[in-house]
């Protein structure tokens, strides 16, 4: 029997969660393209950031007017992860992380797995590839 839908929106939600925490941050369309298909992820992401919620969201925060996500301290204990994935980024490590899940996940037609892998050699030596991209799928 196939699992009911409410099942699989709570799969599709950890994941949403395991992501933010594996790339440091979520951006609404690569969540979207990675985990709705292209359709929008917003609904989601806003119910996340809610004042108990698993994300914290940061408005407007990046230029063009861009949003961004974060684990929140709830978030944080919900995936049993380190305490600073709750921890603003600064300057450089926002950057930074933009850059890789754009490259990763938002980039050239390349194929998730194919880029997790290239990449994954020096983005996380102490894990593999296929534990990277699991994370996110």
């Amino acid at each position: 029997m196939p699992p009911s839908a409410s099942a699989r929106f709570a799969n599709r939600d950890k994941a949403v969660l395991r992501h933010v925490s594996l790339y440091g941050l979520g951006l609404p369309a690569v969540v979207s393209r990675v985990f709705f298909g292209g359709k929008q992820a917003g609904h989601v992401l806003t119910r996340f950031a809610t004042d108990s919620g698993p994300l914290v969201g940061y408005p407007r925060s990046l230029p063009g007017g861009l949003s961004y996500y974060r684990l929140s301290t709830k978030g944080v204990s919900l995936l049993s992860v380190s305490k600073d994935k709750a921890e603003p980024l600064g300057e450089s490590a926002l950057d930074m992380a933009i850059g890789i899940v754009f490259f990763l996940l938002h980039g050239t037609g390349a194929s998730v797995s194919s880029r997790t892998e290239r990449a994954s050699t020096f983005l996380w030596p102490r894990h593999s590839a296929r534990k990277c991209a699991a994370l996110c799928e």
